[in-house]
């Protein structure tokens, strides 16, 4: 009938946002953001053990006996989350030192004009 099949449509709804919320749940246990999420974007783990991803920040994997690519079952969400950070902490280290670099140089230059003036 249609009110049964109603509520089984209603009980599977129920399910599916369920298993939903435990995963967003999970994912921000572990600091997955929407911010990391974008950060992370199509990367991708190749070593386990040292934590290489497609995008860096390790470039090269120096484990002895060469990288141990992640098996289907592997969790590799913790992995991507802290590679996704320590990429934004870089960039972000390189903006502030060039912010530096600009604000002596401007400095520079108004104690050169006030020795002039």
């Amino acid at each position: 009938s249609r009110q049964a099949a109603a509520q089984a449509a209603k009980k599977e709804q129920k399910a599916n946002i369920a298993e939903k919320n435990a995963l967003k749940e999970k994912e921000l246990a572990m600091g997955m953001t929407p911010a990391v999420k974008k950060l992370i974007g199509t990367d991708v783990l190749l070593c386990t053990e040292c934590g290489m991803t497609a995008l860096g920040p390790i470039k090269e994997c120096e484990c002895k006996g060469g990288k141990k690519k992640p098996g289907p079952d592997y969790e590799c969400g913790p992995q991507l989350v802290i590679a996704a950070k320590s990429r934004s902490q870089q960039s972000k280290d390189a903006v502030r030192l060039e912010n530096v670099a600009g604000q002596a140089g401007t400095a520079a230059a108004r104690a050169k004009k006030k020795l002039e003036a």
